[in-house]
């Protein structure tokens, strides 16, 4: 009978000395493990990746207000002759000065970054804008393009007006292309991520469509720009040539224009 006591007794100052091992080596883990998620905290601060993205079309109809922006690579001037973060939105092609300040943002020149920062909101009116920076989604050793659309080459980075779809004039559409890529919009709707090729020798083009390539299906209450943004993928697999200048393109199917448009 005093073994299995003594035996019991055992049990329980082992299990004692196990459960105070453990917290030994658990707490300290815990300890760890908050500090390293504050740590963390500090690093979005500064901003590390965040895993967190916005779709593709919700950045489409984003400006460069809303907050989610690449930031070239070197500064501009702003209106009052001082540097500043030259911003734009990822689907545009023309950089804005951005004269505000974003917290938390370490820019460095010579990369190019792509970041999310929401507005600071004040009741006082007359305090500037400011922005904090919510994360970063990329930083990238790189020349930012910063020249100004009519510097730039027909097809390279560039964003156009549509004026004239099939001679119908328009005056609320755009094309952008970037790295060879298009989105194109006819006032409501946009059709993204058709490739396009070109051939500045033989001045032809093709708009080449993929798996990736999609239009968004909003209503937009207008009868005559639903049946253009309903031909436009049908009209864009015709385009096989192109007449341009700096600031204007024409979009032909041989003799015919299909779209035409300005910078």
């Amino acid at each position: 009978m005093n073994n299995l006591k003594e035996i019991k007794m055992n049990i329980i100052k082992g299990l004692g000395v196990a459960v105070c091992l453990s917290l030994t080596i658990i707490l300290p883990l815990m300890a760890q493990r908050t500090a390293t998620e504050i740590l963390k905290l500090h690093e979005v601060k500064a901003q590390k990746d965040i895993p967190r993205m916005m779709s593709a079309e919700h950045q489409e109809g984003r400006t460069v207000s809303d907050c989610i922006w690449v930031v070239a690579s070197e500064k501009g001037i702003n209106k009052e002759g001082k540097p500043c973060l030259l911003v734009k939105h990822p689907a545009a092609t023309a950089w804005t000065a951005l004269d505000a300040e974003i917290k938390y943002f370490n820019y460095t020149e010579g990369f190019e970054y792509k970041i999310m920062c929401k507005e600071i909101k004040y009741n006082d009116a007359s305090k500037p804008t400011e922005y904090e920076l919510t994360g970063v989604d990329a930083k990238e050793k790189k020349k930012s393009d910063i020249r100004k659309e009519d510097e730039k080459a027909t097809f390279e980075n560039t964003s156009w007006n549509i004026t004239h779809f099939e001679e119908v004039e328009i005056n609320r559409g755009y094309l952008r292309i970037n790295d060879g890529h298009i989105s194109i919009s006819l006032g409501c709707n946009y059709l993204r991520e058709m490739k396009i090729k070109v051939n500045e020798k033989t001045k032809s083009l093709k708009f080449v469509s993929d798996n990736l390539a999609m239009m968004t299906e909003k209503d937009c209450g207008d009868g005559l720009m639903m049946e253009q943004e309903g031909k436009l993928f049908r009209v864009l697999a015709q385009i096989d040539s192109y007449e341009g200048t700096e600031n204007e393109l024409v979009l032909e199917n041989g003799e015919i224009v299909l779209m035409r448009l300005k910078r």
